[in-house]
């Protein structure tokens, strides 16, 4: 019988300070534990922006829609590097709308071993 393997999510704030952090530590528990099956997770634009980093093909990537307009917010707003500071709140109440996304891409996963993401 096949060993299943362990799942891990990586789901960074959207700000570009903590994508690079995420995007290192999904490549040092890969080299920990090849076994790993490890899902990066974000908005399109920052998918887009590590999906292009050379990484092992048990690193996944998986974009979560974000509609910033619907919050008020400028368009293709995706990061606090492209807001005023005025505009912060406003942006950390529009992440909580990736959350019904992420329920519905990961509730078919038995156990998760381990999830990670600033609060």
């Amino acid at each position: 019988m096949e060993e299943e393997k362990s799942h891990i999510i990586l789901f960074p704030f959207l700000a570009h300070g903590h994508i690079n952090p995420f995007v290192s530590l999904a490549s040092l528990l890969h080299h920990r534990n090849s076994n790993l099956t490890i899902t990066f997770v974000s908005t399109p634009r920052h998918i887009q922006s590590v999906s292009s980093l050379p990484f092992s093909s048990s690193i996944r990537f998986h974009s979560l829609p974000f509609s910033p307009e619907s919050h008020g917010l400028p368009p293709n707003t995706e990061s606090l590097a492209d807001l005023q500071l005025s505009q912060f709140v406003t942006f950390f109440y529009a992440t909580r709308s990736l959350q019904p996304a992420f329920d519905i891409s990961f509730h078919p996963l038995p156990l998760m071993p381990l999830l990670m993401a600033p609060k």
